[in-house]
């Protein structure tokens, strides 16, 4: 049996706005990054300004669409005029229990209502209703 070998491009495409050296890798051929500091970072880290795409964050279509603010606001029980902040973090308890990010926000000086996304962590979501809804 003869061994055979493909000539194929590997690319690493870092979404995060920081880098890592665990991200270097002497036979990527291309980087993809979704941010300027992140690229020079890489370029100071030693990889060939060449071998780096700035694009930004790639987003889905849908997220750069116009939505109807109270429409939106009745769905999902908000007050369409107070200003609202939307809360998310990675997926490996990246935002914690949210409890420091939502103290954070006491210090304001107006009233602000919260969407956190807690995707499929059940246990933020009951540990943050426990909290700061009293359920």
């Amino acid at each position: 049996m003869k061994a055979s070998f493909i000539d194929i491009h590997t690319v690493t495409i870092i979404t995060d706005h920081t880098d890592h050296s665990s991200w270097i890798y002497p036979y990527t051929d291309q980087y993809i990054v979704g941010s300027r500091s992140v690229r020079d970072s890489l370029i100071q880290l030693g990889v060939e300004e060449t071998r780096i795409a700035d694009t930004g964050i790639p987003i889905r279509p849908q997220f750069s669409q116009s939505i109807e603010r109270e429409k939106t606001a009745k769905k999902y029980g908000l007050d369409p005029h107070m200003p609202t902040v939307l809360v998310m973090g990675g997926g490996c308890g990246m935002i914690g229990d949210g409890s420091s990010t939502i103290q954070k926000f006491d210090l304001l000086s107006q009233p602000v209502q919260f969407i956190i996304v807690c995707g499929h962590n059940e246990k933020l979501r009951m540990k943050l209703n426990e909290r700061h809804l009293g359920i």
